[in-house]
């Protein structure tokens, strides 16, 4: 049987709210959870796969990353948007060494996304958003892309599953985004 779905995958957030959950990120006591929570929304990776990502797995001039240690155990490309790159950059000449987010000399937690995530919890709280975990960003990256209009086979390969139904768990609308598609019927037949 499949393991039950992360708790707080649903969660309903407007670009408002993404900003104001990013300036609590930004201004925490965890100098990289801005970099880390907004490339988790950049990419939709997981938590795990963002925070144990190594120097040699970035592929800044192919706008990939090359995740070797996933949760389904296959080897994948994840595709990097322009804004991912820029803050890769920025990490790249913040953070010397062979991790992206963590130095040599830091002790690093298992899994290390556990180093972010009781600061993002309390950026969310400060933001109004209760409840979001460093999961969410996975599910809100994923609704975002089908609401932009990207088809849910491309978003179950930018997320790594081997089957939609599992992408169909992530991806919901909101009820703005279901009110402009309806709004597209116009005066049907009237």
């Amino acid at each position: 049987a499949a393991s039950p779905p992360p708790q707080n995958r649903e969660v309903d957030i407007s670009p408002a709210e993404i900003s104001r959950l990013l300036d609590f990120c930004r201004a925490s006591a965890a100098p990289l959870l801005y970099s880390d929570a907004h490339l988790l929304l950049l990419t939709g990776m997981r938590p795990s796969e963002a925070a144990s990502l190594r120097r040699d797995q970035v592929r800044l001039e192919e706008r990939r990353i090359v995740l070797t240690k996933t949760k389904t155990g296959k080897r994948r490309n994840e595709p990097l948007a322009r804004a991912a790159v820029e803050q890769l950059e920025r990490l790249r000449m913040e953070m010397p060494g062979p991790m992206v987010f963590f130095t040599e000399e830091d002790d690093m937690p298992e899994p290390p996304s556990n180093h972010f995530a009781s600061q993002f919890k309390k950026s969310g709280d400060k933001g109004g958003l209760a409840g979001i975990t460093l999961y969410s960003l996975r599910h809100i990256a994923a609704s975002y892309l089908a609401m932009r209009g990207v088809d849910l086979n491309t978003v179950r390969e930018i997320l790594g599953h081997t089957g939609i139904s599992t992408t169909l768990r992530y991806t919901h609308s909101n009820d703005q985004h279901r009110l402009a598609a309806i709004d597209k019927l116009g005066n049907l037949g009237g």
